[in-house]
């Protein structure tokens, strides 16, 4: 928490293997980094204290906000490009509380074209607003076709994280994106699972809640649930406002989730959502364990976090951890509905 937390993120971009031919508009982009990252100076003086620590400490300029959003380790940075240009940015959301990144460049076009490191199928998809988790990426083709004109960038419940400035032309392109020519080659375990059910006892139910996993702390001694290689597996992630990440393996969303609007529909990749809804992936190249947990990290730090075991074993069986605290789920409601649902209750006897 306290690395992430003081900035301690960023990218690494892997090429593209020559076996994907990328539409002509992607393929000329210019890359742009944008690695937004969360600073809470009162949260992690807090998270410090905890540890007992005197290493740990946090110090910040009577200047600064106690919350704001730096991208790129800067306040307020300005992207220059011509009007009319595509660019391609290259979104991390390192969030470690809670809450999408909710990205949007009010007046600039953008259209969707990877999540979490994945193209999705359906380029160009149009958006309004990048529903980023906390953990997640997403590369966005963004184009902003007015001259001389600063745009703002807004993302996580501020009016302005960046800026986009544009010269005084001339305007670059009128042309709309092109789609795919032919779907990207997607290896074996990104193979479209949304026909397919799971294989058997292979749905298995995740609840994150109360600082657990199915109610149980993390114990590296522990499985949870087991599968094996060349399985459907299915998972309905019961996360409430936890963000699910799962390691080794991206999963492909199969419904729920909440509304994302467009950002977000069934078939799409992720190694990271939030939300509750039905996933599957299937294992086909490692075997072993894999590591999922909570991603606001202050959860994980405290063991909201549990270990899948993958057999090699091509024949194998899934097995399923229940929820040994099933039905039970701590809620702030207020006093007023709870005084009423009371009152019904003690009424009707």
């Amino acid at each position: 928490t306290l690395q992430v937390g003081g900035g301690a993120a960023s990218v690494i971009i892997v090429r593209d293997p020559t076996t994907i031919q990328l539409p002509t508009q992607v393929r000329n982009a210019r890359d742009v980094l944008f690695v937004a990252s969360q600073m809470h100076t009162r949260e992690l003086r807090n998270i410090a204290s905890r540890t007992r620590d005197d290493l740990f400490s946090i110090t910040s300029s009577s200047s600064l906000p106690n919350f704001f959003i730096a991208v790129n380790g800067d306040l307020n940075p300005t992207i220059v490009l011509n009007p009319g240009e595509w660019i391609r940015l290259r979104v991390l959301w390192s969030g470690w509380t809670d809450g999408k990144l909710d990205l949007n460049i009010p007046g600039c076009e953008m259209q969707l074209l990877a999540k979490d490191g994945i193209y999705i199928s359906d380029f160009p998809r149009r958006i309004t607003t990048a529903r980023i988790v906390p953990a997640g990426r997403a590369d966005i083709m963004v184009r902003c076709m007015e001259e001389s004109t600063t745009y703002t960038v807004h993302g996580a419940g501020q009016d302005n994280i960046a800026n986009i400035k544009t010269f005084a032309g001339p305007i670059a392109s009128t042309t709309s994106l092109e789609p795919w020519a032919s779907a990207p080659p997607y290896p074996a375990y990104l193979t479209d699972l949304r026909s397919q059910p799971a294989s058997p006892d292979c749905a298995c139910t995740t609840e994150m809640d109360l600082g657990r996993v199915n109610g149980r702390k993390f114990n590296h001694h522990e499985m949870f649930h087991s599968s094996y290689l060349g399985a459907v597996v299915e998972r309905l992630v019961v996360g409430y406002d936890h963000p699910y990440h799962q390691h080794v393996y991206p999963f492909q969303m199969i419904s729920g989730f909440g509304s994302n609007g467009d950002y977000d529909i069934p078939g799409d990749w992720h190694d990271t959502v939030q939300g509750s809804g039905v996933i599957r992936y299937q294992p086909t190249v490692f075997s072993g364990k894999i590591m999922l947990h909570c991603h606001r990290l202050t959860h994980e730090d405290t063991g909201m976090m549990a270990i899948e075991q993958i057999s090699a074993d091509t024949t194998g069986t899934c097995t399923c951890v229940r929820n040994i605290h099933t039905g039970i789920r701590v809620m702030a409601i207020p006093y007023r509905v709870a005084r009423t649902v009371l009152k019904s209750l003690f009424s009707s006897h």
